[in-house]
């Protein structure tokens, strides 16, 4: 493992800050919080050597604005999908799937005669299928979770919660993104899923009939974290280091040097 990508690892958020970054003053790298009087560094609008030279010279404690990835690292610029390529082809994506998310975030749901109203809450939208189950009594829920373009999403915690008796219903994805809830009964629920990195996808009047197979393709909205105080634990140098040749000497063990007087 790089220096680099080690460095980006260890980052963590120690004091989370509820300001607004539309609300800095600044560029895409940089900008002013007038609130805890601070410059904030766009760290996913840097490349990874920009971004660890920085968090270097500042010791790890520094303002942050991160992109996160499902797995919880840091996306930076020169990421093979950096944020922006991110943005782009989610964009590209979006036109053909607007409708489809729209219908069933708004307005359907599935096949049924009538259209159900639904809200989407924080990000993301879901596509619905629904037939018959095949023993025709039991209802069942299955899908898969994947990201803003297209790839499957392991290890997101998916639920379903009753509105009415309040009983809740998890599971959590495969490596292949995919999930199953089987003999669930019929009602109305709210639908969520979980993952870190991404923007919590809420859908409430989720419908399930009696007897159905209902298929779910969930896809997720990146997340970020706006920060106040980042904490990374950087190891201190050695006092003493050679190479080449060449003997360096620093911190206590210069200070301790048994100097004449």
């Amino acid at each position: 493992m790089s220096e680099q990508t080690d460095l980006l690892g260890r980052v963590r958020v120690a004091t989370p800050c509820p300001a607004s970054w539309n609300n800095m003053q600044g560029d895409e790298r940089v900008r002013f919080c007038s609130q805890c009087e601070l410059h904030v560094y766009n760290i996913s609008e840097m490349t990874k050597a920009e971004a660890a030279s920085l968090i270097a010279r500042t010791e790890g404690r520094l303002c942050g604005r991160m992109y996160l990835r499902a797995d919880g690292t840091i996306l930076t610029k020169d990421c093979p999908v950096g944020v922006r390529a991110l943005r782009r082809r989610a964009t590209r994506a979006a036109g053909a799937a607007f409708a489809a998310v729209l219908s069933f975030c708004s307005l359907a749901f599935g096949q049924t005669p009538t259209p159900q109203k639904m809200s989407c809450e924080r990000g993301g939208g879901i596509t619905v299928q629904k037939k018959k189950a095949a023993d025709g009594t039991l209802s069942a829920l299955s899908g898969v979770v994947r990201d803003p373009i297209g790839a499957d999403t392991p290890g997101a915690d998916v639920a379903v919660t009753d509105e009415k008796t309040a009983k809740k219903f998890s599971a959590k994805t495969s490596d292949k993104g995919e999930f199953t809830l089987a003999e669930l009964p019929a009602g109305t629920y709210t639908f969520e899923v979980v993952s870190p990195g991404f923007m919590p996808l809420i859908i409430k009047g989720f419908q399930v009939g009696a007897g159905e197979a209902v298929s779910v393709e969930a896809s997720l909205v990146i997340g970020y974290v706006l920060t106040g105080i980042t904490s990374v634990a950087i190891p201190p140098k050695p006092d003493f280091e050679s190479s080449g040749g060449r003997t360096v000497i620093r911190g206590r063990m210069l200070t301790d040097l048994p100097l004449p007087r």
